[in-house]
C-alpha cells in the first residue's frame, strides 16, 4: 500500500473561457524515502487532466508506472485537485494498490500562494511537494520517454481524455518582438558564503528563464562566477550590452558589499575583489550600475542587489540553516508574465538591505532577500492568483519577508521610476 503521498501543483487559468496546457514535472518522497515522479497532462478546470507516477516499490524493488484521472474542484481558500480511477501501466505486483491522491491548494501563512498539501483520502497521510515545474521546450521529448509516451501516440492522450495538441517548439529568437538579457554577478568563491550565493545564481536564472519562456521572449544569459568574477568582467559585460527597446534588462548580484564613510549614496558597493585584492579599488556601487543600464535605452531595467550596505570590515552574515515556510511554486502565468515584463516600461533598484545594515544568506537556501524576492514572484504570477501582478507589490512582499526571516535586522530599499 502507498504510505504516503504528494503535494502536487497544478497550472491553472481561471479566467475566461481558456483552459492552459501543459506538461510539469513532480517529484516527491514518501515516509520510507521511496522516491515519486510524475509528469502532470494539464488539461485546465473545466475538463479532467491526468498524471502519471512512477516510482520503484521497495517490496518487489519493480519499477511501477500508474496513471489516474484529476479533476479540478473549487474551495473558499483556493482549490483542489482531486485523483480517481488510479491504474497500473506496468506489471502490478500481487498485493500492491495506489490509492488516488487530492491535492489541496491554499497560501502559506507568511501569504504567499500556494502552500500545497496532498491527501491519501484512504489511508489519510499527507505531503508536501518537493518539486513541480514547468517542462521547458529541450525537456519535452526526455520526458515524455520516460513516461512511456509512445511515438504512435503524439497528441499524449489518455481514455479520460480528449486529444490534446503536441507541445510546439520555443519559436525561434528571430521571430520574437524582445529578448530578455539576464546578467548574474555571484561571489561563488568566498568562503564565507559563497555556497548561499551559487544557490541564488542557480535560482534566479532558472527562475527568470521560466518567465522569458511564458513571455514568449529570447532568453539570454550572461553569469559572472567563480573565476571570471571581477570588476573587469562586471564592466565588460555591461559596456557592451546592446538592447533593443523592447527588450528587458535583469542584473542580479549576490556576494559582499559595503559602503565607505564619505559615501551619501542609500545604495551599497557591491565587492568585486578576489584573491586578497582591495575592495576599496575593486568595486562598482549599485547606483553606478542602474544609471549605465538607464541608459541602454531597453524597456525595462531591474537592478537587484542582495549584499551588506554597512562598513567595509563588517561582512555579510551567515545564518545556519532553520525551518521555514514551504513555499510551492507552480509555474508562472503567460498574462501575469507579459504584465510584468512586455506591458511595463521602467528602471527598478532593488538593495537587501538599508544603509548600515547587514544583509544575510544561509549556505543552504540562498540569500534572504533573493529567496523572499523569488517567492513573491512566483507567488504574483502564479496561475490561480487572480490578481494582476505589479513589481511594486513583488518588492513590498520580498522587503516584508526578508525582515520577518532577519527578526528585523535587514530592510530592503528600491525604487521604480
Amino acid at each position: 500500500m502507498k504510505r504516503l503521498l504528494v503535494s502536487l501543483l497544478i497550472v491553472v487559468l481561471l479566467g475566461g473561457n481558456a483552459a492552459a496546457q501543459g506538461l510539469y514535472k513532480l517529484q516527491f518522497y514518501d515516509t520510507r524515502g521511496v522516491v515519486y515522479d510524475g509528469l502532470l497532462v494539464w488539461y485546465g478546470p473545466v475538463q479532467p487532466s491526468f498524471v502519471r507516477i512512477r516510482y520503484v516499490d521497495p517490496v518487489s524493488r519493480s519499477s511501477l508506472l500508474v496513471e489516474q484521472q484529476i479533476t479540478f474542484v473549487p474551495s473558499p481558500a483556493g482549490f483542489v485537485l482531486r485523483g480517481s480511477n488510479p491504474r497500473f501501466l506496468t506489471p502490478q505486483p500481487t498485493g500492491h494498490a495506489y490509492a488516488p491522491d487530492s491535492f489541496v491548494f491554499a497560501p502559506c501563512f507568511n501569504g504567499f500562494f500556494p502552500c500545497v498539501t496532498a491527501v491519501d483520502e484512504v489511508n489519510q497521510l499527507a505531503s508536501p511537494v518537493n518539486e513541480f515545474r514547468l517542462l521547458m521546450p529541450n525537456e519535452t521529448a526526455t520526458f515524455l520517454q520516460i513516461f512511456s509516451f509512445s511515438t504512435e501516440n503524439p497528441s499524449y492522450t489518455s481514455p479520460w481524455t480528449t486529444p490534446w495538441p503536441a507541445p510546439q517548439p520555443t519559436p525561434p529568437a528571430a521571430t520574437r518582438a524582445a529578448t530578455m538579457h539576464l546578467i548574474v554577478v555571484a561571489d561563488t568563491e568566498a568562503p564565507d558564503i559563497g555556497r548561499g550565493n551559487e544557490i541564488d545564481a542557480k535560482g534566479l536564472t532558472r527562475e527568470f528563464e521560466i518567465a522569458a519562456n511564458q513571455s514568449g521572449i529570447a532568453f539570454s544569459p550572461t553569469i559572472i562566477q567563480g573565476s571570471a568574477f571581477s570588476k573587469i568582467s562586471v564592466l565588460a559585460t555591461l559596456n557592451s550590452l546592446n538592447p533593443g527597446p523592447n527588450d528587458v534588462v535583469v542584473f542580479a548580484f549576490t556576494g559582499h558589499g559595503f559602503r565607505l564613510a564619505s559615501d551619501t549614496d542609500p545604495y551599497p558597493r557591491l565587492d568585486l575583489s578576489r584573491n586578497r585584492q582591495d575592495p576599496a579599488a575593486n568595486n562598482l556601487a549599485a547606483s553606478e550600475v542602474f544609471q549605465i543600464l538607464k541608459g541602454k535605452g531597453a524597456r525595462l531595467t531591474i537592478t537587484l542587489v542582495d549584499a551588506c550596505n554597512s562598513h567595509l570590515s563588517e561582512d555579510k552574515l551567515r545564518r545556519a540553516s532553520r525551518p521555514s515556510p514551504k513555499f510551492s511554486p507552480f509555474g508562472i502565468s503567460s498574462s501575469a508574465a507579459a504584465a510584468l515584463f512586455l506591458d511595463v516600461r521602467a528602471n527598478i533598484i532593488v538593495a537587501a538591505a538599508s544603509n548600515g545594515e547587514r544583509a544575510e544568506t544561509d549556505a543552504e537556501k540562498g540569500a534572504y532577500f533573493i529567496r523572499s524576492f523569488l517567492d513573491a514572484f512566483r507567488s504574483e504570477t502564479a496561475l490561480g492568483n487572480g490578481s494582476k501582478p505589479n513589481w511594486q507589490t513583488i518588492i513590498s512582499k520580498a522587503r516584508d519577508s526578508a525582515v520577518r526571516l532577519s527578526r528585523g535586522k535587514q530592510t530592503a530599499i528600491s525604487i521604480v521610476e
